[in-house]
This record gives C-alpha cells, sequence and structure tokens, in this order.
C-alpha cells in the first residue's frame, strides 16, 4: 500500500477502483503504473527491493524502477510511431528463425553424430596423411625425473632404482620418491617438454639444450641442496613429427568437426529436397 501512495504523489496516476481505463481481462492484479495500453502491475515489483532495505531505501528503489519504465515505455512507443518497430520487428523474427535452425540441426546433429564412433583406422589415417600439421615446436622427452634433497636417507641407491627394469624396483622408487623426493615424474609412457625439465636443474645454464638432450640417456649433477637424476627414454627435437599419442585428441576433434560440418550440409540439402519435393516452397524470379 505504501508503494501506491508514493508512486500516485509522484506520479500523478490516477489508480484504484475508479480508474476506467480497461485493463487486460487476464491480469487481475493491482496496476501501478501506465503508458497508453501498456501496464506495470504491483506483481512486478514486488522483487525488485531488497529485503534488508529500510521503507525509505524501498521507496526510492519503486520510484527508480517506475521512471525507467516510463521512460523506456515511452521511448518505445515513439520509435514505433518513426517506424523504427518496423525494422526490429525483422531483425527479431530473423534471429528467432535462425535460433530455431540452429538449434534444430544441433539436435539432429548430435543424435547422429553420436551413433558412431571414430576408429583406430581413422584415427591412424588422418595421423599418416596430415603429418605436416604435427610437427612440434619443442623438444619432448619420455623418461624419469627426480630431485632428491642431498640429506635424504639411502641416496647411494637411488641411481640403481632409476635405473632398473624390474617392478619391485619400481614400486620401492615410488614410495621413495613419495617420501623423500622435491619433485619426481616416473611415468615413461607420458611426454613432457625438455625445457620444463632442464629449468629445474644445474643444466638449465646450458646454452645449446638440444645437444645436451641427444648425448643424455642417464644423467645425474648436484648443487648445494638436492642431487638431479634424468633418465630418459625417448625423445624428439623441435620440427620433428609429434607421437600420434600427443596429438590423438587434437586429431579426434579435427575429424569430429569435418564430419558435423558435412552432416549440417547434408542435413540442409535433404530438408530443401524433401520440401522441394512436397512443393512446400516457391521460388520467384525477380529482376534487380
Amino acid at each position: 500500500m505504501l508503494y501506491r501512495i508514493l508512486l500516485i504523489s509522484l506520479l500523478g496516476l490516477k489508480l484504484g477502483c475508479d480508474n476506467q481505463e480497461k485493463h487486460p481481462p487476464h491480469y487481475a492484479d493491482t496496476p501501478v503504473a501506465r503508458v497508453y495500453n501498456q501496464y506495470l502491475y504491483k506483481q512486478d515489483i514486488e522483487n525488485i527491493v531488497p529485503a534488508t532495505s529500510s521503507p525509505k531505501d524501498s521507496s526510492e528503489w519503486v520510484e527508480r524502477y517506475v521512471h525507467n519504465w516510463l521512460a523506456k515505455q515511452l521511448l518505445a512507443s515513439k520509435a514505433e510511431v518513426q517506424g523504427i518497430s518496423n525494422d526490429i520487428e525483422k531483425k527479431v523474427n530473423e534471429f528467432r528463425a535462425s535460433l530455431l535452425a540452429h538449434n534444430y540441426i544441433e539436435k539432429l546433429v548430435n543424435e547422429r553424430l553420436g551413433e558412431r564412433d571414430l576408429s583406430e583406422e581413422e584415427i591412424q589415417h588422418y595421423y599418416q596423411t596430415n603429418q605436416e600439421n604435427f610437427k612440434l615446436r619443442h623438444n619432448i622427452v619420455r623418461g624419469k625425473f627426480v630431485v632428491i634433497p642431498k640429506s635424504a636417507p639411502n641416496i647411494v641407491s637411488l641411481k640403481g632404482l632409476i635405473t632398473s627394469e624390474r617392478e619391485e624396483d619400481a614400486i620401492a622408487l615410488q614410495a621413495y620418491c613419495t617420501e623423500f623426493a622435491k619433485d619426481y615424474s616416473l611415468n615413461e609412457s607420458i611426454w613432457l617438454k625438455w625445457d620444463d625439465i632442464v629449468t629445474k636443474t644445474p643444466f638449465s645454464k646450458v646454452p645449446d639444450k638440444t645437444r645436451l638432450l641427444k648425448r643424455t640417456s642417464f644423467t645425474e649433477v648436484q648443487d648445494q641442496t638436492y642431487r638431479y637424476y634424468i633418465k630418459i627414454e625417448a625423445y624428439k627435437i623441435t620440427n620433428d613429427i609429434a607421437p600420434l599419442e600427443l596429438v590423438r585428441n587434437q586429431i579426434i576433434d579435427v575429424i569430429l568437426y569435418k564430419r558435423k560440418v558435412e552432416l549440417i550440409n547434408q542435413i540442409k540439402e535433404d530438408i530443401l529436397q524433401q520440401a522441394k519435393a512436397n512443393n512446400d516452397y516457391t521460388i520467384y524470379e525477380y529482376s534487380k
């Protein structure tokens, strides 16, 4: 009720039971403001005021909202008189049609692409026929990398554990590194950037890190605090072709994207052909 009293005094709007304007029959709520045949109702502004607001702040919130609403409706009405609304209606209709078409195509694409996974043969074929696209931009390695404080116990046995191929030694190495290592990587199936490893060691000062990589299968070095162990299982240098496992996800994304584009074009063509067969559209001749 406070809102209505405030708005009557501020806006000079004639509200209440004696209001002779015709309100939309489906809306029985109390009107708060009107611009021509557009109404703002009490229900529209009930949730705009923060629950913690004081009565004075609440009144100011409502006043600002109503003034903004009035201005928006009046500007819209002026725009319609100037014919601007016709252009907006056209744009809205075009956007609606585009949005509906996009969502429908996405639905069909998701249904049809989900019917079949990529085969390993498809991935391999794309990899083999597009290798120029997979040249490395940096050196990569597979192997083991361990940084251990020089004060760690039994450090003399660490080299043997790192170079060993026995499963029990791999388990012992994992346990040792978990407890004592400052940093380590033991999974020899994962490709890592060579620079990311070298920069953590005294080798970071070596000017030709590619040469260091080529002549190193196992090395250890130390500084005042740590010992660094590097065992290289395999490596590839800049401009070599990246291993398939490193670019597999990239290949899958590319193949699926191309398949999606082809499917979208096919869906559009099928719809046009079906509509043509049903005589659902007509193209008229015209001259510019």
